[in-house]
């Protein structure tokens, strides 16, 4: 952006009078009221360029939604160019991050593979005693559709963002809100999702057919939480799981596991938020099946072995590292052992 006064020339690329995400911008600023013989020096801190700056800034971005509204495919169009710049803007600029929020876009749920969606058309097909908006991050779509993490959404019809950019983990924690609605990230260990309301009678009669006894689960518990002690702060008992045995949750409200997996990659360890919960599904076949091993004992090597390996799949499946040649034996002894049954 170059900077005039009555049409001299001030100074060309002027970079401090726009924040860096919108570095894309190109243009030029003339303004009456700036001294001709105005230094770089001065420039800086002239209180006159500052506010210009932040008037062209909210003017952008005013822009950009009105764009967003009116002309939504030319929109989606510059989004495709321009989408990270948008995203830095939400993560660094606070005093204008509402209207950042505005212009975001992602995947979600409720939308085809390559279609977007935003904050506002989220929110407007929300249940109105909905207090979060939900995501999910990952590697992609695809990832994301087939993660355990979906599950309980899926059963309860709640639309959750897939966000497949790294930068879209710290982005939401940034935002943190949108119109008074929390973005949660739906590994977290705190979510609680509305029941199907009406059971049918073979629902229920199937239900408390399938019921683990209370004091077997909680010894069993007692029991798997002693056994991963050194890899999972706390095994329970989940209310969210439908088909998969077993996932990981995170007790930290404000690091993904995705977030804490980006972190480590980049060698940044002293910012991993530590270990997770282990939450378990109690109507699974496997889980209701170690439950009677436990009870009935005498294969406690057999029980160890199922243990580690669920807890080694909701690794993999949060996307975290996990001794995979330990787990290729285990699963090696595991078959070997059901071929001789």
């Amino acid at each position: 952006v170059h900077l005039y006064c009555n049409k001299i020339l001030i100074q060309s690329k002027v970079k401090d009078l726009l924040p860096e995400y919108l570095r894309f911008v190109k243009g030029v600023v003339d303004s009456e009221d700036l001294p001709l013989n105005i230094s770089r020096e001065t420039l800086q801190d002239n209180q006159l360029v500052k506010k210009i700056g932040k008037h062209l800034t909210k003017k952008i971005l005013s822009t950009l939604k009105d764009q967003k509204k009116e002309h939504p495919d030319k929109y989606r169009d510059f989004w495709k160019q321009f989408s990270n710049f948008i995203k830095e803007g939400a993560n660094t600029d606070y005093e204008n991050r509402e209207e950042l929020a505005e212009l975001l876009l992602f995947e979600s749920s409720k939308t085809k593979a390559g279609e977007w969606t935003s904050l506002e058309d989220y929110v407007s097909r929300a249940s109105e005693d909905q207090k979060e908006i939900y995501y999910l991050t990952g590697m992609s779509r695809e990832e994301l559709e087939n993660s355990p993490y979906m599950e309980s959404f899926r059963a309860a019809d709640i639309e959750v963002f897939y966000l497949t950019n790294p930068i879209d983990d710290f982005v939401m924690t940034s935002i943190r809100e949108y119109k008074e609605k929390n973005l949660v990230s739906a590994d977290n260990a705190n979510i609680k999702l509305p029941k199907k309301e009406e059971k049918t009678d073979s629902e229920e009669k199937k239900e408390e057919k399938e019921k683990v006894d209370d004091k077997e689960m909680k010894d069993f518990l007692k029991w798997l939480s002693k056994h991963l002690k050194d890899r999972i702060s706390e095994v329970k008992v989940s209310d969210r799981l439908v088909d998969s045995p077993a996932l990981l949750v995170n007790p930290d409200d404000m690091m993904t596991v995705h977030m804490q997996k980006i972190l480590e990659q980049a060698g940044q360890s002293l910012f991993s938020s530590g270990k997770k919960v282990l939450e378990i599904n109690p109507k699974h076949d496997l889980i209701r099946k170690m439950v009677t091993l436990k009870k009935e004992g005498g294969q406690d090597e057999l029980l160890k072995m199922l243990a580690d390996q669920i807890t080694d799949n909701a690794f993999m499946m949060a996307g975290l590292e996990t001794d995979k040649s330990a787990m290729v034996r285990r699963i090696n002894h595991i078959m070997n052992n059901l071929v001789k049954t």
